[in-house]
């Protein structure tokens, strides 16, 4: 029995085709893929699986791969920079003598500002302003949560100064909290629908001051205010 070869010709060229189609279809795939893990990664960084894993990624790649995690605390809705609603996690780290933030927002939210931002040591404290605090009634807020790092282990009490520009210096009481960590509710005075940040170094030199002082009630560490210093000055 004669087999047509033009049958086995037509035959082959079909298998052939179907065979370039099917790896044309691969390597399309691979690229799209390639493609959607650099959209990810450029919107969001490297994609890690849990958050534990992007935050310990963004510990080591923005201060030190041992850094230590001093303080957490998770916003209280309406107090952070993001809309109600918003799952918000604000950390101190601290790696020897370097004191540095970081705000990270649940995986729902994205994550716009993942990196650590080093703090300047101001006299052997650190004042960083966490969130709003005292909320009212109407949505507004009247003041800031501030945190203040010691580096000195024989501070026990921390007293946090807050100046607006014309306004004395008001006195908030700090409460402490772990790993030579005091945190205050600083009234600013005034309501005010925008909330502070962890980012917010400026604000803290301008308008945030603080003193330390031992078990005796001896001053181990000051530091003033912009605005602080123009009032005396000015006075």
């Amino acid at each position: 029995m004669k087999i047509d070869k033009s049958l086995l010709s037509g035959s082959t060229a079909r298998l052939s085709l179907r065979r370039l189609r099917w790896r044309t279809r691969v390597i399309l795939d691979l690229v799209c893929v390639a493609l959607a893990v650099a959209l990810w990664y450029a919107l969001r960084g490297f994609p890690y699986l849990s958050w534990e894993q992007d935050l310990q990624y963004t510990l080591r790649r923005s201060l030190a791969q041992n850094a230590d995690i001093i303080y957490s605390e998770r916003v209280p809705d309406g107090l952070g920079i993001g809309p109600p609603g918003t799952d918000e996690t604000v950390y101190i780290v601290r790696w020897q003598d370097t004191v540095g933030v970081m705000s990270m927002l649940g995986n729902e939210s994205g994550n716009a500002n993942r990196y650590v931002k080093k703090y300047p040591n101001r006299d052997g404290l650190f004042i960083i302003p966490l969130y709003g605090a005292l909320p009212t009634d109407d949505g507004y807020m009247r003041g800031w949560t501030v945190a203040v790092m010691a580096l000195d282990p024989t501070v026990e009490r921390v007293e946090v100064t807050h100046t607006e520009p014309d306004i004395p210096p008001t006195v908030h009481l700090a409460e402490p909290v772990e790993n030579g960590m005091f945190i205050a509710e600083a009234d600013i005075g005034y309501e005010t629908f925008s909330s502070v940040s962890v980012y917010d170094e400026l604000g803290a030199h301008n308008y945030l001051g603080a003193v330390a002082y031992d078990g005796d009630g001896n001053v181990v560490a000051r530091t003033t205010s912009e605005w602080e210093e123009r009032y005396y000055e000015n006075r």
